[in-house]
């Protein structure tokens, strides 16, 4: 793979030749999908900057070198000790055939277009390095697993660097190795470089929240606008950033951050989820729910709904679910510390 980031402009064909197969796009440096690429794949399609690829023989293959492709299942997606993996940022509207899978797993993960697997599964997942992203198949193609259960050093030691942390982000956003200021996310789901007017950490203990201006994205982060399956997971080791989102599943929607999970809209655009199965939103340290600038925003199940986390909660979201609305701590308990509707 070189040392340069892969950009993929047009179509990624697969199905002529291959009309069944799987296809995974593995590059360590990152990847960017502009504005017209769009997916011509048969099976399942897995885009990662993963270092390596492990199959089911227990051969790896190693993203950086060329050699012959295992035979053999793949099961799992590798990241290398001591690094901080590469950036994938989505333009476009990729989608799979019906009934196959569509995942986006990085260091960061930034998606502005649409992400659809209709009766499949979409999964995005934000990783350190010295970990192993788990393949499995049907209902969860996504488990991720840190060796030794630690944090990799190296993702440690970003955690208060600005922009520079993120490995080739500016060369993938503008072509441009300088690095600029920072990288935000508006509350309309536009990426744009410039810097931040709400930069949140984790939710503040006390006090209001701003819910206008763009927000800082940081290594670690996955924003996400648009994603339509048949189930949807979506997992930041850091914040997990949803400005104006639509997101609809015919099965369970699973959002989950180490950190803070943050929900906007704007006047113009609501922020809506709607789960046919079980909706679950999770903010180890926090969720901020502040959107309620259009009147027609909701966050909505048909099973239940969880609201999961160990910090405080703001949210002057619309709920609605015909069974259960549970608040939890992260070991499953009935959530006592500070809530604020």
């Amino acid at each position: 793979t070189g040392t340069e980031v892969s950009r993929i402009l047009g179509a990624i064909d697969s199905r002529t030749a291959f009309p069944n197969a799987n296809f995974f796009l593995l590059n360590p440096n990152g990847l960017l999908f502009g504005a017209g690429a769009r997916l011509e794949v048969g099976g399942s399609f897995h885009a990662s900057t993963a270092n390596g690829l492990r199959f089911s023989t227990g051969d790896v293959f190693a993203a950086a070198r060329d050699g012959v492709f295992p035979a053999g299942t793949p099961t799992a997606l590798q990241f290398a000790p001591g690094t901080v993996p590469g950036t994938i940022v989505n333009e476009a509207n990729l989608e799979v055939t019906t009934g196959r899978h569509l995942t986006l797993t990085g260091g960061t993960v930034l998606s502005s277009g649409s992400l659809k697997a209709p009766q499949g599964t979409v999964g995005v997942a934000t990783v350190t390095g010295n970990s192993e992203i788990v393949l499995r198949s049907p209902n969860a193609v996504l488990s991720l697993r840190l060796n030794g259960n630690a944090i990799d050093p190296a993702f440690e030691e970003s955690e208060a660097t600005t922009l520079a942390a993120i490995p080739n982000l500016a060369a993938l956003l503008t072509g441009d190795p300088e690095t600029p200021e920072a990288i935000t996310v508006s509350p309309d789901g536009t990426i744009a470089l410039g810097s931040p007017t709400v930069t949140l950490q984790t939710v503040p203990v006390v006090g209001g929240l701003d819910n206008q201006g763009a927000v800082a994205v940081k290594v670690g982060d996955v924003a996400v606008q648009t994603i339509h399956g048949g189930n949807v997971q979506v997992a930041a080791t850091r914040n997990l950033v949803m400005m104006s989102p639509q997101v609809s599943s015919t099965g369970n929607i699973v959002l989950s951050a180490a950190n803070t999970l943050i929900w906007r809209d704007t006047l113009t655009l609501p922020a809506n989820a709607l789960a046919a199965g079980n909706l679950t939103l999770r903010g180890d340290r926090g969720i901020d729910a502040i959107a309620l600038n259009h009147d027609r925003g909701f966050l909505q199940s048909l099973g239940t709904i969880f609201v999961v986390g160990d910090g405080p909660l703001f949210t002057d979201v619309r709920f609605a679910a015909p069974n259960l609305f549970q608040v939890l701590t992260t070991t499953g308990a009935p959530a006592t510390n500070e809530r604020r509707f």
